[in-house]
């Protein structure tokens, strides 16, 4: 100005101002105070809300898109500027715009699918963004949420270890025999995992030390028993171990350009099925030395009926050991009828590979209609489902070819086993297309 003063600054306008002072207690978002960039409302203490909100479904088992896909809904009803990006142990938020960007970082350990809490989640995101859930009440009920303690008895986790291990003889085709071994083998699986779940340094070798201890006992009950075919009993013994899901997964998130995720995931599936052939092969030999050569043959047809039971044991099992509340297990079996229907006409009409396919359409078509009409998330049916269909199997049975030196056989087990997991991602992207998820998570 001509006189020769400064223009005084004009003031901010009235409630256009961020708020991030609460965040700012805890290292969250406090460092977006001061932005001079363009403004924009939100609640206070929104930011460090979003990325505990992150942090909740990570750990409890959403893949890389749904949690981007959430938190972007979760910015967009706070009017919050930001980008996400998730990967398997860390989440990436970015808030504000331009040069004045902020990021935060938040460091993660990849979760155990929690199907109770996934509801809870899912429910308080809806309320959220339809307004239904003022702000401090959606801060105490993700408090909540996270601390819920997970109410799996651990007679109920046992049980559930051992009828998954059962039913899923009759899925590899074995007989009433490999199923009474792979139930002892499964109790002894999930006693591990009880064991691993309260030592953090037992956890780290669970999957070989679980694999091994399988393995042995698999086949000194096959000796004593007379069980035809270890192999299936050591299999379904290890059925809940065997990362098909995570393969699948991994599969789904490469197709979706969720690059970073998606490579990790394929890696850390693929040094899961090497632990568990590890401990496969150790565990044989072992028994082999101390016990003496069993041999193994082709198992016996099991009668028909077992088919039907299996069909009713194996998803119950799945959902409880998922964390699936007691009153979801109906729509749990629904969704893995719908998928075993699917995989058995398409697999009859075309091949295995389309039937796969057929089977992860129906699912997720199924499972996507149940999530727009029950406001409950998808992952509810179309988890403990698509495990019914999992690649596991034959991915293991190529490492332990290549353990035996076969490895012409484990070539063709492992582009088996990936050529199923494509097709079951392939399957749950066009079933999106044909019937859209309404919500994010």
């Amino acid at each position: 100005p001509r006189s020769g003063r400064s223009p005084r600054p004009r003031p901010a306008p009235r409630g256009a101002q961020f708020a991030a002072s609460e965040a700012a207690a805890d290292g969250i978002g406090g460092n977006l105070r001061g932005m001079d960039e363009e403004r924009w409302e939100a609640p206070v203490g929104a930011i460090e809300f979003i990325a505990d909100f992150g942090r909740a479904l990570h750990r409890f088992g959403s893949s890389a898109p749904r949690v981007e896909e959430a938190l972007e809904a979760l910015a967009r009803r706070f009017a919050v500027r930001a980008e996400f990006m998730a990967t398997p142990t860390a989440i990436f938020c970015a808030f504000g715009k331009g040069a004045e960007q902020r990021t935060l970082l938040a460091r993660v350990e990849p979760g155990d699918v929690d199907l109770e809490k996934l509801s809870l989640l899912h429910a308080l995101s809806h309320d959220v963004v339809t307004g239904d859930a003022p702000f401090e009440e959606a801060r105490r009920r993700l408090a909540r949420i996270v601390a819920r303690p997970t109410r799996s008895h651990w007679a109920v986790v046992l049980a559930s270890y051992a009828g998954a291990s059962a039913a899923s003889t009759r899925f590899l085709q074995g007989g009433l025999p490999e199923a009474a071994v792979a139930a002892i083998v499964g109790l002894a699986t999930g006693l591990l995992a009880l064991a691993a779940a309260r030592r953090p340094a037992f956890a780290r070798i669970y999957t070989p030390v679980a694999a091994t201890c399988a393995a042995f006992l698999a086949v000194a009950l096959s000796r004593w028993i007379g069980v035809a075919s270890t192999y299936v009993a050591t299999l379904a013994g290890l059925i809940v171990l065997i990362p098909g899901l995570p393969l699948t997964v991994a599969m789904t998130e490469l197709a979706s350009r969720h690059l970073s995720s998606g490579v990790s995931r394929l890696f850390d599936a693929g040094v899961t099925f090497l632990s568990i052939g590890f401990g496969v092969a150790l565990g044989t030999q072992v028994a082999d030395v101390l016990l003496g050569d069993v041999p193994s043959a082709a198992p016996h047809a099991p009668p028909g009926w077992t088919e039907l039971a299996a069909l009713l044991v194996a998803p119950v099992c799945f959902g409880l050991l998922l964390k699936a509340r007691f009153r979801d297990l109906g729509w749990v079996m629904l969704g893995s009828v719908a998928a075993y229907g699917g995989t058995r006409l398409g697999a009859a009409a075309v091949g295995p590979q389309i039937g796969a396919f057929a089977g992860t359409f129906v699912l997720g078509m199924a499972s996507n209609f149940f999530a727009r009409h029950s406001n409950r998330p998808a992952a509810l049916t179309y988890v403990p489902g698509v495990m019914l269909l999992v690649p596991g199997s034959i991915g293991l049975r190529g490492v332990t070819d290549f353990l035996a030196h076969n490895v012409s056989k484990g070539l063709e087990a492992g582009f088996n086993a990936v050529l199923v997991a494509v097709a079951l991602a392939s399957g749950m992207l066009l079933a999106t297309v044909v019937v859209p998820a309404r919500r994010a998570i």
